[in-house]
């Protein structure tokens, strides 16, 4: 009946079954008549017949059985397959709430691989609890049928799980698929977002109280002239105090003009943009910064300094450098800004500073969204990431020098004229 490669294993059983009255192995094959193998069942008993020991050989066909066994294991090892394709988490778990199946990014957040994680409580493995959560995106599918979403810290994440009731045939539940993903980054965008917003509120303000400002400036500024010209001979201390007057208006009125030209929207996607005139207007609104900080400023520029840019982008590229680099100069030190043609197309603006420095394992990830040395509440760490991606948008181009303790330079890579793809759209 068998086939002589399996010979020895049919020995085996016998004696097996022999000392232990019963054995079965179901890995064996028979030869039929027309010399085909075919999968089986061998059970063999230890029996007593007519006062003798016999061994009862039963050898059923299993064929469909393998074939069935096998379509199921390839199509859990498609599912398994399927479930690691996904980044975000997915987990199956029964009413006791033991794990069926994971998924491999969910494995991997709880430190191990998803067969490892099979048969074991769900809040064991992610939270180390004895007992199931209060918030628990489990507990309601079970009671009510209906799919449930809550909101956890996994270690430094925040994570939003969807709970999905899976029915058996009676109607009721058999287990719950758990559907998880990191929303950590989103609610970190969502607070910066409402965080510019306040801001864009305060710029607003800021230009109807500048607006404001200027009407009593007019007036302080007519009665001035009209105490010097019309008043009967002012005495020098009269009149030197009327020039501090004059001076002061004068001060007031181009510290306004800065403003509103800072926060003013171009109508324009794209325009020529002279940058030392940029970097002027940037520097009159944080020169007092400057000499808080005790910061020498200088500017070098080639007589050509225009790029073809959005100027309400690069205002904002440009403010954002230049605070990091005074943030990054509390004792004081020098803000250079040069800018030169680099070519026909292109035009390069080097903001440099003398201050800290960034340490050489920071360099690689300073333009990545969050990643900031600052603390808690001086800092998103979205300002670089931000800036890269407005001038990488735009056709530009940034990258960084720094050493510790010598200082920091961005040099902005800008074209200076418009896109080929531009000029045609425009004729």
């Amino acid at each position: 009946l068998f086939p002589e490669s399996e010979r020895q294993r049919v020995q085996n059983l016998l004696k097996r079954a022999a000392s232990r009255g019963l054995d079965i192995d179901d890995s064996l094959s028979v030869r039929t008549r027309a010399g085909e193998c075919i999968p089986v069942e061998t059970q063999v008993s230890l029996i007593a017949f007519e006062g003798e020991a016999h061994l009862f050989c039963n050898v059923r066909e299993i064929g469909e059985r393998r074939r069935l066994q096998t379509l199921i294991l390839n199509s859990k090892r498609r599912l398994q397959s399927t479930f690691d394709g996904i980044r975000d988490f997915i987990y199956q778990v029964d009413k006791d709430y033991e794990i069926v199946i994971a998924n491999k990014a969910f494995a991997t957040a709880c430190g191990t691989k998803p067969e490892d994680l099979v048969g074991k409580k769900c809040f064991e493995v992610c939270y180390q609890r004895a007992v199931p959560c209060e918030v628990c995106p489990v507990a309601k599918p079970f009671s009510t049928l209906e799919p449930d979403a809550v909101e956890k810290y996994h270690n430094d994440d925040i994570v939003e799980l969807f709970g999905y009731p899976i029915l058996d045939e009676q109607g009721g539940v058999d287990s719950v698929v758990v559907y998880g993903r990191n929303v950590t980054e989103k609610r970190m965008l969502e607070k910066s977002l409402i965080q510019s917003e306040k801001l864009a509120t305060i710029g607003l303000l800021a230009s109807g109280i500048a607006h404001e400002i200027r009407n009593p400036l007019n007036i302080i500024e007519t009665a001035r002239y009209y105490i010097e010209e019309f008043a009967e001979e002012p005495g020098p201390d009269i009149r030197a105090k009327l020039e501090i007057i004059r001076k002061n208006v004068k001060r007031a009125s181009k510290i306004i003009n800065n403003l509103l030209e800072f926060s003013r929207q171009s109508e324009h996607e794209r325009e020529k943009i002279d940058l030392c005139h940029l970097i002027s207007n940037t520097i009159s609104l944080i020169g007092k910064e400057l000499e808080a900080k005790n910061i020498e400023f200088s500017l070098t520029s080639e007589k050509e300094c225009f790029a073809y840019f959005s100027v309400d982008s690069l205002k904002q590229v440009v403010l954002n450098l230049i605070i990091n680099a005074i943030q990054a100069m509390p004792g004081g030190g020098k803000l250079n800004i040069e800018i030169r043609n680099t070519g026909a197309d292109t035009i390069d603006l080097r903001i440099a500073d003398t201050g800290v420095g960034i340490p050489e394992e920071h360099l690689q990830q300073i333009f990545a969204p969050f990643f900031t040395t600052k603390g808690a509440n001086e800092g998103t760490g979205l300002g670089l990431y931000i800036s890269k991606m407005i001038i990488e948008r735009e056709g530009g181009a940034i990258k960084v020098e720094s050493r510790v303790k010598r200082g920091t330079a961005f040099t902005l890579t800008l074209p200076r004229t418009a896109p080929e793809s531009e000029t045609h759209d425009r004729t």
